[in-house]
C-alpha cells in the first residue's frame, strides 16, 4: 500500500484469516474494523463490538441478502486478536463518531483501533468467524490459529491448495494456458463453503435452531450454475466433498421440508 508505506500480507485457515502488516517508516498505526459497509445487494446492521482485553475485540452483526430474496438476517460472530496492545478505540454508528470507547452498537457500526506510533515495525492481527456465537468464534480461533507464526500458516495453506489443485495434472500447452486452467479450478473449489464450527455446530436451515453435524455442513450452493457440470466434476475428482454436499442437501430437506433447487429466470 504505497500511500501508507505499508506492506500487507494475508493468509487463512478454514475459519480464520491472518494478516501481517510491515510499516516501512514511522506511522501512527490504526486498524479499521468496519462491520456496517458491504458491496452488492446486502445490508449489514444490528452490530455490536466490544473490547475484552488490550489485544482482543469481539462482536457480531447481521447481514441480509436482498437480491435473491434470501433469509431475513444471518448472524455472523467474530473475534479479532492483535499482537500489539490497543492504545485506544474510536467508534461510529448511524448516530456519528464516538471517540474513546470500549464498545459500540447500532447500524452501520465499526471501530478504529489505535496502536500509536510504530517505526518500521510489524503488526499482526487475526480474525476467526462463526455463524453461531462469539464463544464458537473464539473456539475456532483456538483450534486453528492459536499462535502468531504467519509463515507457518501460509506454508500449511499453500500445501492444502497444492493437494487440491494437484488432483488434476495437466500436460502440454503453454504456461499461460495452465495458469488459466488452474485458476478456473481454484475458482471452482472456493464454493460451496463449510458452515459448521470446529465443534460441529451450525445454524439449521431457515430456523433459529443450532444443530450439530459430524461431517461437513456446506452452504452457498449456486445450483442454477453448478448442476450442469460442476457437481459431475466434483464426483469424479473430489468424491469425498461431493458426498458431504449430498448429505448436506438431504439434511436441508429434513430441516426445512424441501430439497435445494435450481430455478431458471427470464
Amino acid at each position: 500500500m504505497d500511500r501508507y508505506k505499508t506492506w500487507v500480507e494475508y493468509t487463512a485457515t478454514e475459519r480464520a484469516t491472518f494478516y501481517r502488516l510491515n510499516y516501512t517508516e514511522n506511522v501512527n498505526a490504526k486498524l479499521l474494523v468496519d462491520v456496517g459497509s458491504v458491496l452488492g445487494n446486502c445490508s449489514m446492521d444490528k452490530a455490536t463490538l466490544l473490547r475484552v482485553s488490550n489485544t482482543r475485540v469481539v462482536g457480531e452483526f447481521f447481514t441480509t441478502e436482498r437480491f435473491w430474496g434470501g433469509p431475513d438476517s444471518i448472524k455472523i460472530s467474530f473475534v479479532l486478536d492483535c499482537n500489539r496492545p490497543i492504545k485506544s478505540i474510536d467508534g461510529w454508528n448511524e448516530k456519528g463518531v464516538l471517540p474513546d470507547v470500549e464498545a459500540i452498537a447500532g447500524n452501520a457500526a465499526g471501530m478504529v483501533l489505535n496502536f500509536g506510533q510504530l517505526n518500521a515495525e510489524e503488526l499482526l492481527f487475526k480474525m476467526a468467524f462463526s455463524y453461531t456465537s462469539v464463544d464458537n468464534a473464539i473456539a475456532n480461533m483456538d483450534a486453528e490459529l492459536n499462535h502468531w507464526d504467519f509463515d507457518k500458516v501460509c506454508k500449511e495453506t499453500r500445501s492444502v491448495w497444492n493437494e487440491a489443485l494437484g488432483r488434476i495434472a495437466v500436460e502440454g500447452g503453454t504456461d499461460a494456458q495452465k495458469t488459466v486452467f488452474y485458476t478456473a479450478l481454484y475458482h471452482l473449489l472456493i464454493h460451496p463453503n463449510i458452515l459448521q464450527d470446529v465443534n460441529g455446530e451450525y445454524p439449521a436451515m431457515e430456523s433459529d435452531k443450532i444443530l450439530t453435524t459430524k461431517g461437513e455442513r456446506y452452504t452457498v450452493f449456486s445450483l442454477w450454475d453448478t448442476y450442469r457440470n460442476v457437481h459431475q466434476l466434483l464426483t469424479l475428482v473430489y468424491p469425498e466433498r461431493q458426498m458431504e454436499m449430498v448429505r448436506t442437501m438431504l439434511d436441508m430437506y429434513r430441516e426445512h421440508g424441501w430439497l435445494p433447487k435450481w430455478e431458471l429466470y427470464g
